[in-house]
């Protein structure tokens, strides 16, 4: 397994600051994953207290982006940054982006997730729904780890192709149900909707880990 350590500048101002904002980007990581599992409560249990306090939780990501959004244009006004630490503030700002769209898709999820419940009852193939939200979220932690330590590990990318071959697995179990089953059509596309709006996050995950790859090896690697 190949590792890529990165040692960052240390004893002044501006490298302090910087560090403070990467762990807010990491609190702010933290809040999106609370998200995400309300929003899966929402479904699994038909909570709309769960679906209620997951839309809450995007008024203080929108917030938190915010801010974070001011520091970062603040800390590139005030400071001549140069080497790592512009190339890191500029994927900072990037990676607060990604993250306010996984919100903003959580968001959406946990609307589709309360009306599918009140609608029609936990679904059938809900572990299948299950699988591929572990796969996205754990493919989120997994990327906010390698933030955390500025590091880049192989297994990422193995794990990013193991997520995409679960969804198309269960777009296809999908497709297969609604043209054997015309009585449920609406249902399943409802299903597919929820489905496809998972996989957008976890495709999101995978923009922020791409741009940490580029962070440490200043070019993108092209996928096999």
């Amino acid at each position: 397994m190949a590792v890529i350590k990165i040692v960052q500048p240390t004893g002044n101002k501006a490298a302090i600051a910087l560090d403070g904002i990467c762990h807010q980007v990491l609190a702010l990581g933290e809040l999106v994953e609370q998200q995400m599992d309300l929003a899966m409560m929402a479904l699994t249990k038909g909570d709309f207290k769960a679906a209620k306090k997951s839309f809450n939780l995007m008024d203080q990501i929108n917030s938190d982006k915010a801010s974070l959004d001011h520091q970062c244009y603040q800390m590139l006004a005030l400071n001549q940054l140069g080497g790592f630490d512009l190339k890191l503030l500029i994927t900072v700002i990037k990676i607060i982006h990604e993250l306010k769209l996984i919100g903003q898709l959580t968001e959406a999820f946990a609307k589709m997730a309360i009306q599918f419940s009140n609608d029609h009852g936990i679904p059938s193939i809900y572990h299948e729904i299950e699988t591929l939200f572990n796969r996205v979220k754990e493919r989120l932690q997994l990327t906010l780890d390698v933030f955390s330590k500025i590091i880049i590990i192989d297994i990422a990318v193995t794990h990013v192709h193991k997520n995409d071959d679960c969804s198309y697995t269960m777009f296809l179990q999908l497709t297969t149900q609604i043209m054997n089953d015309a009585n449920h059509i609406k249902r399943n596309l409802r299903i597919l909707s929820m489905a496809k709006t998972l996989e957008r996050i976890g495709d999101h995950a995978f923009h922020i880990y791409k741009e940490l790859e580029y962070l440490t090896r200043s070019q993108y690697t092209i996928e096999q």
